[in-house]
């Protein structure tokens, strides 16, 4: 199976470079205007795609009907593309830690979300809501292929967006900031959902893929 992994990570290759390079811009334009509201959308969109690049590669190509005269189970094929999505997600939020530690100390009191969480509260915050993204993306290119999918990924990308913008407004209005209890708790929470959604995820995802015909 690290096989298949090794496979994909070499397919990505090229995809990644050019991800690196709009990341790098988005950073350069928006992080010193204090709005890293961009970059933390790129870095969700990044981790959660990963897999959807990778189909398409696939079936570009043909790959699974290749893949079923292998010894590989189909299971184990649906198992790698959840494991480039936790990779993705975690590489995800190294970055968005490192951009949101560096603009609270050189830009304190910026940012969009960062004037009410701290670092650490706001990257597992969006981790959990990139996973939940990644999760419904999954299942959906493997039922319906990239090209139904890519119309909704961006709308499904904006959700965690919404979340924690809709959770730092509510308490604007009253001149309130994020308790660290409460927080602590809707950040477990958030956290507890993405686990739950990734597991009946990767499960309906296997069930999708097992029937499918190649």
């Amino acid at each position: 199976m690290n096989g298949l992994l090794y496979k994909d990570l070499l397919n990505l290759s090229s995809t990644t470079k050019y991800l690196v390079l709009v990341m790098l811009f988005f950073c350069v334009i928006f992080v010193p205007q204090g709005n890293e509201l961009p970059v933390y959308i790129l870095l969700i969109i990044f981790g959660a795609m990963l897999p959807m690049t990778v189909n398409t590669y696939d079936t570009t190509v043909r790959w699974d009907k290749y893949a079923a005269s292998l010894p590989v189970t189909r299971k184990e094929i649906v198992w790698t593309r959840y494991q480039l999505m936790l990779i993705g997600m975690s590489v995800a939020g190294i970055i968005s830690l490192i951009i949101a530690t560096m603009m609270t100390v050189l830009l304190p009191g910026e940012g969009v979300f960062l004037s009410v969480l701290d670092p650490l509260t706001l990257t597992v915050m969006f981790l959990a809501c990139g996973l939940l993204v990644g999760s419904v993306i999954l299942p959906l290119t493997l039922k319906f292929g990239n090209e139904v999918t890519r119309y909704i990924i961006i709308m499904i990308a904006l959700v965690p967006v919404v979340v924690i913008l809709g959770l730092t407004f509510l308490l604007l209005p009253s001149g309130l900031t994020f308790p660290i209890l409460p927080l602590s708790m809707i950040a477990g929470a958030l956290t507890a959902v993405a686990v739950i959604g990734v597991v009946v995820s990767y499960r309906l995802s296997v069930r999708i893929y097992m029937k499918k015909e190649f």
